[in-house]
């Protein structure tokens, strides 16, 4: 799907010293990265796989970069640790937009009646499904970022939050699964439009090393990733 309305770019930075490089292309590592957002119904959600780089394209330098366009999706799957959402009944967005899922399984956008600066979700079938939102990272198709429970007679409201959680993992996810907990360490980033670009490190024996940044904190094993990722408007 194409997304619409690019506002700001964002980048975090990953340093790999050479003996982490090293020991991170024997095997089969991933760097899984996470992203953010915002609703009233932050505790019904799950974060999902957002996108993830294998070992093969690693270097001493990666970059996670990405810019605001985005879409919504919905998924007749649960929200459900280990299950992959499916994201083909989908459509872009803008921030204000109401996407609603018909009773014939089609969707259709509106560019009224939402809730300023945040996505608005409806459904008009008569059980559960999933919606979240889709961001593209920069170079690769658009993925999603959340699952909600989506009930036919309740709506969803999820807004932007430029916050990212990077980890290196052997555990192996496919774009859009549902996680609860990194059994790594792992690195949160919290990126504004002032402040839009950061830099990290990784070393294999030490973890994340923040260089100093504020924006950036160190996360134990098994974190619990929804209360960091996805969190009540302010």
């Amino acid at each position: 799907m194409t997304l619409l309305g690019k506002i700001m770019v964002y980048m975090v930075k990953v340093t790999l010293d050479d003996e982490t490089l090293s020991a991170l292309s024997i095997g089969q590592w991933q760097m899984q990265v996470y992203k953010g957002c915002k609703s009233p119904n932050a505790t019904a959600a799950l974060p999902t796989v957002w996108y993830a780089v294998p070992n093969k394209d690693f270097s001493n330098s990666i970059e996670s970069k990405w810019d605001t366009p985005y879409g919504g999706y919905f998924s007749n799957t649960s929200v459900t640790a280990g299950v992959t959402v499916n994201t083909s009944t989908n459509q872009p967005m803008q921030p204000g937009d109401v996407i609603t899922l018909k009773s014939n399984g089609s969707t259709q956008v509106s560019t009224t009646g939402g809730t300023p600066g945040a996505f608005s979700f409806l459904s008009e079938k008569t059980e559960t499904w999933t919606c979240g939102m889709l961001v593209a990272p920069d170079g690769k198709n658009a993925s999603p970022i959340c699952a909600f429970p989506q009930y036919g007679a309740a709506g969803n409201v999820i807004e932007p939050y430029e916050k990212v959680l990077i980890l290196f993992t052997q555990a192996q996810l496919d774009t859009g699964a549902v996680v609860q907990t990194a059994l790594t360490k792992s690195v949160s980033c919290t990126l504004s439009t002032s402040e839009p670009t950061i830099s990290v490190a990784f070393n294999i024996n030490k973890g994340w090393e923040t260089m100093g940044n504020p924006q950036a904190k160190e996360n134990p094993v098994n974190f619990n990733l929804a209360p960091d990722l996805i969190i009540p408007p302010a």
